[in-house]
């Protein structure tokens, strides 16, 4: 795990905004240590784990909740040493999902692997994130998805009636509700679908209560 930082509840926006120009800016850190923790550490600090969403508590810090909230170190290191032991069975490949769901086809057999799809917001993906879909590249996905019919997968999104439409001949479609905090100003019960492959037998866990639609 990452030493080259002095990590406390104390540290201050100035940090974030430091590790927000590793992220953000030229090659100088591609591919280095550096850049790696400026992204976990922007993922953990940022509203909703959102790269481009900003800072937790605002850049005054005046909020209910600060940068650091989500910044557990015990928790982050033996999650990363948890990774680390397998990182033989692990492959980064960097592609597209519309190239990566061919290749699967090809290489992994439908009773060797479960599928989870966490595709950008359909409504808000583009002020989000950094790569986004436009709608055609959502019916494409959709499209790709749904052609897994032996494969185990699930897929998440926000509500909205344009990806409905997309999935509605799935036949294992539900609504759920999640906390969110995307605007720490105003935090709520936000719906969100997910749609899950008719092989999978999926139902409700703990909090989390899924509605068929």
């Amino acid at each position: 795990y990452y030493t080259g930082h002095d990590i406390s509840p104390e540290f201050s926006i100035n940090f974030w905004k430091e590790q927000k120009k590793i992220y953000s800016g030229n090659k100088t850190h591609q591919n280095s240590v550096d850049l790696a923790f400026a992204t976990l550490f922007l993922n953990r600090s940022n509203m909703s784990g959102i790269i481009n969403g900003g800072p937790i508590g605002g850049y005054s810090q005046n909020g209910t909740s600060q940068i650091y909230s989500r910044f557990n170190k015990k928790t982050l290191i033996n999650k990363i040493t948890t990774i680390s032991s397998r990182k033989k069975q692990i492959r980064l490949t960097r592609k597209n999902a519309l190239d990566m769901i061919p290749m699967i086809k090809k290489e992994i057999s439908p009773s060797s692997c479960f599928i989870f799809f966490d595709p950008p917001y359909f409504g808000q993906g583009q002020n989000l994130y950094y790569s986004s879909f436009n709608k055609k590249g959502h019916e494409l996905l959709s499209k790709e998805i749904l052609s897994l019919h032996e494969y185990r997968w699930i897929t998440t999104y926000d509500k909205t009636k344009q990806i409905t439409d997309m999935y509605q001949d799935n036949n294992k479609n539900f609504e759920y509700h999640l906390r969110y905090s995307a605007n720490n100003k105003k935090r709520g019960s936000a719906p969100e679908l997910l749609f899950a492959s008719p092989t999978l037998k999926i139902d409700s866990y703990d909090k989390v209560n899924l509605l068929s639609i």
